[in-house]
Order: structure tokens, then C-alpha cells, then sequence
């Protein structure tokens, strides 16, 4: 527990010991500040993301109630969104595959970072735990 140093009484003392073992709380400036609408905590998302990742946010962030640490996840989640698409896009513009220097076919480099993107967005997904179904401590696939 850390004492509040600030914490005194009128004669300028330290309060009881009792008192002062109430941990303090530090502002994370690195999450999105909620402001309150109609009762509820709402958050907006990140500037640098696309119509359509601001759009996927805002409806994530009004179906469910997150923790502070997990907004940071959405919006990480929402950027990949925007990656994915823009891979699909140059995928889509340059074609799944071209001919290096000796005439072989290779891979877009694109298809690379969309397989790992999606990996990512699997990931964030499901640490942010998204689904409808009841919590089970096993993984998922491994139900006794």
C-alpha cells in the first residue's frame, strides 16, 4: 500500500495510520478519457483510423462494458480492421502474386502481412472475450 503524503489534519500531521493505508489511485493518460452521456461511460475512437474502423469501434463500444486496460485492445483491434483492408486493396491492385528477376512466382508481400493481421485480430479478439457464451476455465476445443 502506498501512503498519501498529501492526506493531513488540521494541525498539519500525518492522519492515523489507518487512514492513510488507502492506496492512491494514478490517472493512465494513455487510454481514451470517457466522457458521461445519459448515465453511461462512452468513449470515442482514435482519430487514425478509417470510417469504417471508427464505425466497427463505436458499435463494440456500445454493445459491451469494458475495463480501462481493454479500450487500448479495441482500438489496437480497429487499426488492424484498417490494416486488413488496406492489404486487401494492394492485394486487389497488384494481384496475389508476381515474377521476381529469374521469372518465378512469389507472393505479395501484402498476403504475408494479411495472414498476420488476421492472426492479431484473432488474438485481440479473443483476449477482449467478445463472445455470448459462459466463461469456462478450459480453452476453447478442450472441454472434458
Amino acid at each position: 500500500m502506498v501512503k498519501n503524503p498529501l492526506k493531513t489534519s488540521n494541525s498539519g500531521n500525518l492522519l492515523d495510520e489507518a487512514e492513510d493505508d488507502v492506496p492512491t489511485v494514478t490517472k493512465l493518460t494513455r487510454f481514451p478519457k470517457p466522457f458521461k452521456s445519459k448515465g453511461q461511460a462512452k468513449y470515442s475512437p482514435p482519430k487514425d483510423l478509417s470510417a469504417s474502423g471508427k464505425k466497427w469501434a463505436k458499435r463494440v463500444y456500445a454493445d459491451y462494458v469494458f475495463e480501462e486496460h481493454q479500450i487500448e485492445l479495441i482500438n489496437e483491434a480497429a487499426r488492424t480492421k484498417d490494416r486488413l483492408a488496406q492489404n486487401r486493396e494492394a492485394i486487389k491492385k497488384d494481384g496475389p502474386y508476381h515474377k521476381d528477376r529469374f521469372g518465378n512466382l512469389r507472393p505479395h508481400p501484402a498476403l504475408i502481412e494479411e495472414r498476420n493481421n488476421k492472426i492479431i485480430l484473432a488474438r485481440l479478439i479473443r483476449e477482449l472475450n467478445l463472445s455470448e457464451e459462459p466463461e469456462s476455465p478450459r480453452p476453447p476445443g478442450i472441454e472434458y
